[in-house]
Parts: C-alpha cells; structure tokens; sequence
C-alpha cells in the first residue's frame, strides 16, 4: 500500500464514521419530531468508505504530480 493510499485509507475511515454519525442524528431528530411517521435508518458503511476512499486516492494522486 502506498503512502498515499494509506492516508486516503485512514481518511476515508475518518470520513464515514462521522458520516454515519451525523446521518444517524439527524435520523433520530426527524422520528422524534415525527413519532407517527418514523424513518428507517439505513446506511452502507462500505458504499461510503469506497467513496470517500477514491475521492480522498484521486485528490492526493492529483496534487502530487
């Protein structure tokens, strides 16, 4: 793994468990506010990682060169 694979990684790592986070919050604010008419809360944890994992990969391999 590359040194910038690496910190694409650990960012994308970063980046999804507050993701999930606010994501999760916000899903609990609105079924409060809403009691009759809850939302289900569902969140692809890979889907985001990968993501964020290419976003953060292409933006480090971009500016290096």
């Amino acid at each position: 793994m590359t040194d910038n694979e690496k910190r694409a990684h650990d960012l994308a790592i970063l980046s999804t468990h507050l993701l999930f986070e606010m994501k999760d919050s916000d899903n609990k604010s609105f079924n409060k506010q809403n009691p009759n008419n809850p939302k289900d809360f569902r969140f692809d944890t890979f889907g985001e990682y990968e993501s964020a994992y290419n976003i953060f990969l292409n933006r480090f391999t971009s500016t290096s060169k």
